[in-house]
């Protein structure tokens, strides 16, 4: 800059001063950007950052070491170590989600510098949990790990709002504890827990209903309460028996609501206390208050129309009695109604009279309904709520409604039929049970389905009668379409050295998609098969009471999924050379020999 200030002073042309000032300006340009880079490229150990998210709250964990970015591998990766990240990065460390496999944020490059991770949830860095050692891991970029972190908001312990619903008066009820906000689990979730949190809002206690199944929308951050047992009379939903705040059994698919409308119109209808809107014990409006509907010759026309009058299918309508969803409260408003299923209304089928009745609430009514008719064909298939198209719950569809499949019986050879039939490249399918990928909703048209795996579609397997199934809301069927080979790894690492007539336990892990078979040999020879069902990591344990020297060799662990070639590692087990105590007198605090034969 000095020496362009002189050329002010020089009898320089003015076409060659704005070319020296041009290439002046250039140069200046590339030492900022160089030196921006360099600020950019540089960190210091045990440094963190998320990439790849659409937030600075989320994406992949990336850390720093030697000077360089690295990512995380996504064994043993869990909302504890997902916690110490968003702590870390300055974020609430409570109600984090923990990410794996490179699903949502992509794949990272470079070093994958730490694997196994295993925070308490209390160290400051995630460098500071005890991890399998710098650089040290058996992992690729499909398993880097991931979080989701929740901002700290002003809100005190205890307060509660309402999320999602049509107005200020219902929605998913949501918690504060250490200045975030979470969810209520709908474990034993009734309507005294439903007046006190609208008596905590302001808002009218009676005709308080209480919802669950997420019926406003699954929320985020942490499920705070689970088995709330209110008995109405309490001041706010903390001053209720609870289990302890923070980490449960609960997912978000289980949020608690509420409605705490008490004004409602005559000959209005609603569905309370189901696990989904589709469901519930069945209450109606006269005089400005909500009652409920006695089952007394309660059958499918009744629950045809009031399932169309909330505008379900009619189709596959279940008629349920004796409280099924819980007793109500208040007035019984209706008895004896017969229906013919063309009534617009339930209030304009046959009754004995408003308000005349003969019943207690132990025999009041519910329905199950349906979802709306679609334009899907008999026996068209789908999967929904899987991270991407090659997974999730599968749906098939009859009489123009999607329903579920249940999970009795369900094998790979099914969900390779599945995969087949969606035109979906099947590389390792497996089956998945348990709700996995969520609850459906509407009918369980097929169970017990029994594919071979060269059958078109999945109705061409056999399977028990259409809408006959008696299976639970948690047995809905899934599949992945594609999955990744599995992985195995003992531990602790060789060589293992032991002393003789010493107990050894050796742990093989794998990380897999599939049912996967352990198979453990010892110098080359079969000692232990085991089958366990792999839920993305599962494990085989082997141990050895007092090892003798036939127990001394190479221990080998092969992990076999049927599809994929089978994978396997070896750890050599061998006796101590140094001396030691065998038998005779021991400490008791160090379980160690103090007294003996000497062994070498």
């Amino acid at each position: 800059q000095e020496q362009l200030c002189e050329l002010n002073n020089l009898a320089v042309p003015e076409t060659e001063m704005i070319y020296l000032l041009r290439v002046s300006a250039s140069l200046l340009g590339i030492v900022l950007l160089a030196q921006l880079s360099a600020a950019q490229l540089s960190c210091e150990d045990a440094d963190i950052r998320l990439r790849g998210g659409g937030s600075p709250r989320e994406g992949r964990v990336e850390i720093c070491f030697n000077n360089e970015w690295g990512t995380v591998c996504d064994d043993g990766w869990d909302a504890r170590d997902a916690n110490v990240v968003c702590g870390q990065l300055g974020f609430s460390q409570f109600g984090a989600v923990a990410v794996s496999r490179a699903q949502r944020f992509g794949q990272g490059t470079g070093e994958i510098w730490l694997a196994d991770l295993a925070c308490t949830g209390s160290e400051p860095k995630l460098s500071e949990c005890s991890h399998s050692g710098i650089g040290i891991e058996n992992c690729g970029h499909l398993e880097d790990a991931g979080v989701v972190c929740q901002e700290f908001s002003n809100c005190t312990d205890g307060d509660v709002r309402l999320r999602n619903g049509s107005n200020d008066m219902e929605g998913r009820v949501e918690i504060c504890f250490n200045g975030t906000w979470g969810t209520i689990c709908d474990n034993q979730w009734d309507e005294a827990d439903a007046i006190v949190v609208c008596e905590q809002l302001g808002h009218e206690q009676i005709g308080a209903a209480a919802v669950g199944g997420a019926r406003y929308g699954s929320g985020t951050g942490p499920v705070w309460l689970d088995a709330v047992g209110c008995n109405g009379t309490e001041l706010s939903i903390t001053s209720c028996l609870n289990s302890d705040v923070g980490p449960n059994s609960c997912g978000h698919s289980q949020d608690a609501g509420v409605d705490c409308q008490r004004e409602c119109l005559d000959r209005d209808i609603r569905l309370v206390n189901g696990p989904t809107a589709l469901e519930g014990r069945v209450e109606i409006c006269f005089r400005g208050e909500w009652g409920t509907v006695c089952d007394d010759l309660w059958g499918i026309r009744d629950a045809e129309v009031v399932c169309n009058e909330l505008g379900h299918s009619t189709v596959g309508a279940v008629a349920l009695s004796s409280a099924r969803y819980g007793q109500g409260t208040g007035p019984i408003w209706l008895d004896d109604v017969q229906c013919f299923g063309r009534e617009a209304r339930l209030s304009d089928c046959r009754h004995r009279g408003i308000g005349v009745e003969n019943c207690v609430h132990s025999e009041d009514a519910s329905v199950m309904c349906q979802p709306g008719v679609s334009n899907c064909t008999d026996g068209e298939v789908r999967l929904v709520g899987g991270s991407d198209a090659q997974e999730g719950r599968v749906e098939i569809c009859f009489r123009r409604v999607w329903g579920t499949i249940c999970d009795d019986s369900w094998d790979d050879s099914d969900a390779l039929v599945v995969c087949n039939q969606l035109g979906i490249d099947p590389r390792g399918p497996a089956a998945v049970a348990g709700s996995r990928f969520g609850v459906g909703i509407g009918p369980t048209w097929l169970e017990a389905v029994e594919c071979n795996g060269t059958e078109p579609n999945v109705t061409s397997c056999q399977h028990s009668d259409i809408g006959t199934s008696s299976c639970g809301l948690f047995q809905n069927a899934g599949v992945h379409c594609q999955t990744a080979p599995p992985t195995v790894r003992i531990s602790p690492e060789g060589p293992f050295v032991v002393q003789f007539n010493q107990t050894i336990s050796l742990l093989c892990s794998s990380k897999s998609q599939r049912v996967v078979q352990f198979v453990w040999l010892l110098n080359g020879e079969t000692i232990s098969v085991t089958h366990r069902i792999a839920e993305y990591t599962t494990a085989s344990n082997l141990t050895i009471p007092n090892i003798s020297e036939l127990g001394f060799g190479v221990y080998t662990c092969i992990v076999d999924d049927g599809f994929y070639d089978a994978v396997n590692e070896s750890i050599t087990v061998v006796e101590t050379d140094e001396l030691y105590f065998v038998g005779g007198q021991t400490t008791i605090q160090a379980n160690t020999a103090i007294g003996g034969r000497l062994a070498l």
